[in-house]
């Protein structure tokens, strides 16, 4: 715009320097044929008219401005198409790459989904073929426990209810290298216990020799290293009260028995039958009491939950005896 005015400026200065010019020669025109008439004087004036020529030239002025600005705008609109052509390529390659990314991602989860997949069926075969394992396990044992219980003798066979958490205890007085056959089963063939069977060491002090976990049935023999009691505990881990079916078969090894029964007189035969027996009632008479001792400990602590909820009991109603004496005694003073 700028240039532009100054370009009008420039023309406008040289017009009248064009001007004054040719008022000069008309001058000197007009002195030297002064015979001219007054029509060659107006054919003159229409030959130069300054308002037309203004006209003129404001006209050539606007169409070389219209020219400049249309050139001007061709070649913006071709920058701006230039521009949109880029923007528009720009464009298509990130729509390209952000498809391709998208493609790459969903192939990823894809491929993840279905290793997922596969992995989750792979643990729950394995988790089958586990059970089944543990279950073809078990019915061999119980098998051969069944076995063994028909090939074997039993000096006693006792029944056990425990509760749930509850545990009892069976003592046995035994002699070095006796062995000892201890088996039991459940009803319920979906309950388990613990088993623990401890005894002392060469110090005197009660030590673990065997600990089985969440067992249905067990058939478990064992050698005595030295004399002493044996204790075996049996723990109810199951969901309810439990009967246990508990046998037990004591017996000397004839190798280590260095008595040679071979050797030894009817009398000898005798006491060591009443020595049997003995230990036998006094095995016996020690499981009694402790089966008495348990039940008289939850006899106990029965006893002790009644006492105290007793005591809550009376406590309860003496307050609520004294809120309603208070109540009372305030509606008779109000009256």
């Amino acid at each position: 715009m700028n240039k532009f005015l100054i370009k009008i400026i420039l023309i406008i200065f040289s017009f009248i320097q064009i001007q004054s010019q040719v008022n000069s020669n008309i001058n000197k025109t007009e002195a030297q044929n002064t015979k001219n008439t007054k029509q060659n004087k107006e054919e003159d004036k229409k030959k130069f008219n300054l308002t037309e020529s203004l006209i003129n030239f404001y006209n050539e002025i606007m169409d070389i401005n219209n020219k400049t600005n249309s050139n001007e705008t061709k070649k913006n609109i071709e920058d701006k198409n230039q521009k949109q052509n880029e923007e528009n390529e720009h464009m298509r390659i990130y729509r390209e790459q952000y498809e391709r990314r998208m493609r790459e991602q969903n192939e990823r989860i894809k491929k993840a989904q279905e290793y997922e997949i596969k992995r989750q069926a792979e643990i729950v075969r394995i988790e089958k073929e586990r059970i089944e394992q543990a279950k073809k396990k078990e019915q061999a044992e119980r098998e051969e426990f069944q076995q063994k219980m028909i090939d074997s003798n039993f000096n006693e066979v006792i029944q056990i209810y425990l509760e749930k958490n509850e545990k009892d205890y069976l003592y046995f007085d035994l002699d070095s290298h006796q062995k000892i056959v201890i088996a039991f089963f459940l009803n319920d063939e979906e309950e388990k216990i613990n088993f623990l069977f401890t005894g002392p060491d060469y110090r005197g002090s009660n030590i673990e020799f065997s600990r089985f976990i969440r067992k249905n049935f067990l058939f478990f023999e064992f050698e005595a290293p030295r004399k002493g009691e044996y204790i075996a505990e049996l723990n109810n881990r199951g969901t309810k009260e439990n009967e246990i079916i508990f046998a037990v078969n004591e017996k000397y090894d004839k190798k280590t028995d260095v008595l040679k029964s071979d050797n030894i007189d009817k009398i000898s035969l005798l006491l060591n039958n009443i020595d049997n027996n003995v230990n036998q009632l006094r095995n016996n008479k020690r499981i009694e009491i402790n089966k008495l001792n348990a039940h008289n400990q939850r006899v106990n602590q029965n006893n002790k939950s009644i006492v105290f909820y007793s005591i809550l009991e009376v406590i309860t109603m003496m307050g609520v005896f004294i809120g309603q004496s208070y109540y009372i005694n305030s509606i008779v003073s109000n009256l």
